[in-house]
């Protein structure tokens, strides 16, 4: 959750041109020859031949989430920086009012908005609390509840509204409207959260009470007041792009339906390098949920943290065994026109193949190279590949390794 108040997503039917098994050989530095596994075979068809020509299932769409590091570039960015962004920038999510300044001349950008924190630390927030203390949602005693995030002392930033008051949904979307008539594309929804999230100051959950019943709100109760607010926000703005941040293993249900057809982009925040994301089950099951939100007609916005080297890989091969075309990736890890990855514009071309498995390994094979992942908790594997091979940086790779959580972007030479 952001800083700032309102600134606050085998191989069936493989095409294979000559068909050739790959020997699969583990290389492990403390293991002597004898003591290595069988051999699994990774079909193949030697390196892929370049393409002139593209598909947006094997191009990243770039997003970059204009927190208050990103400022300099937002209010004081030079013609070159303002040239970068809008040519490896497919969006922007930007905090207004300091993102209001780079309506004029950025990618477009979508703003941010919580669908029911208020912040009596926030000036406007704190006026809607005096006026509308009945928004608030509250305990059996009759305490205010907050949304259970970084609370400190017996209290925490943020009231919880109420998403099932008519009052707070008129006045969320009456606010919405405001920042896209400032020429917005569209808004990032905060905590769409489709599992109860209401605590005590202590940050522990509690059921709040539901003002329409007397009773303690139910999952039911909740989830379909969140389902028809958001639907709401749809129907307001049908020609915005909306994008919800979700909890993504919330048990399905019509209303969990409702609230995925309601928006363009589902946002997994941390993506495929969660922490919760810990073995091959986890993972499998995170590939289940975007091909259940692909099937709906939503696309995906994975936004990993804390990467490095090796998660960045390991998440970028992750985006293109499910990017459908539609799918975006945000980071902030050498994102910045002054520090940029390369492979943030990687372009395989169009997908020759459905996402597959191959003795473990997820493969996915494009018209300009393939994609490796051995997913999280799985024993290391190693492939020797055939001659034509490179890496991201252009060497050439005649044989790889992947441990646990690791992926590999293969590109066939030119």
């Amino acid at each position: 959750m952001p800083e700032r108040p309102w600134r606050l997503v085998l191989l069936a039917g493989l095409a294979i041109v000559a068909a050739m098994a790959l020997a699969v050989v583990t290389l492990s530095g403390d293991r002597e020859e004898a003591e290595q596994p069988a051999a699994v075979a990774l079909p193949g068809a030697g390196a892929p031949r370049p393409s002139a020509s593209g598909d947006a299932a094997g191009q990243v769409r770039f997003l970059r989430d204009a927190e208050s590091d990103f400022d300099p570039y937002l209010l004081d960015s030079t013609p070159e920086q303002r040239s970068f962004m809008r040519d490896h920038y497919w969006r922007l999510r930007g905090y207004p009012p300091t993102s209001d300044a780079a309506l004029d001349w950025a990618p477009p950008i979508h703003f941010y908005a919580d669908l029911y924190a208020l912040y009596p630390g926030d000036p406007a927030d704190r006026r809607l609390i005096e006026e509308h203390p009945q928004w608030i949602l509250r305990d059996a005693q009759g305490r205010r509840l907050y949304v259970p995030f970084d609370c400190s002392g017996g209290t925490c930033p943020a009231y919880a509204a109420d998403p099932g008051s008519a009052g707070w949904r008129a006045e969320w979307i009456a606010r919405a409207r405001a920042e896209l008539e400032k020429g917005y594309a569209g808004v990032f929804i905060d905590n769409v959260n489709m599992v109860m999230r209401v605590g005590d100051g202590l940050g522990q959950e509690v059921a709040p009470l539901d003002p329409r019943t007397g009773e303690a709100m139910t999952l039911a109760d909740w989830q379909g007041y969140v389902a028809a607010f958001v639907r709401e926000i749809r129907d307001a703005f049908p020609r915005a792009e909306i994008v919800h941040n979700v909890i993504w293993f919330a048990k399905r249900s019509p209303a969990v339906r409702s609230e995925i057809e309601a928006a363009d982009y589902v946002e997994l925040e941390r993506g495929f390098s969660d922490t919760g994301i810990a073995d091959r089950q986890a993972y499998s099951s995170l590939l289940d949920y975007v091909d259940w939100v692909h099937s709906l007609g939503s696309s995906m916005i994975l936004e990993p943290y804390d990467l490095d080297d090796q998660r960045r890989l390991f998440e970028l091969a992750s985006y293109f065994l499910i990017n459908e075309g539609g799918d975006a990736i945000a980071s902030d890890f050498e994102a910045d026109p002054g520090s940029w990855w390369p492979g943030w514009e990687t372009d395989l071309g169009s997908p020759q193949s459905p996402r597959g498995r191959v003795g473990g390994i997820l493969r996915r094979d494009f018209e300009r190279g393939i994609v490796l992942v051995n997913p999280p908790g799985a024993p290391q594997q190693s492939f020797s590949l055939p001659e034509g091979y490179v890496d991201l940086d252009g060497a050439p790779v005649e044989t790889i390794t992947l441990g646990p959580a690791q992926g590999a972007i293969l590109l066939g030479a030119a």
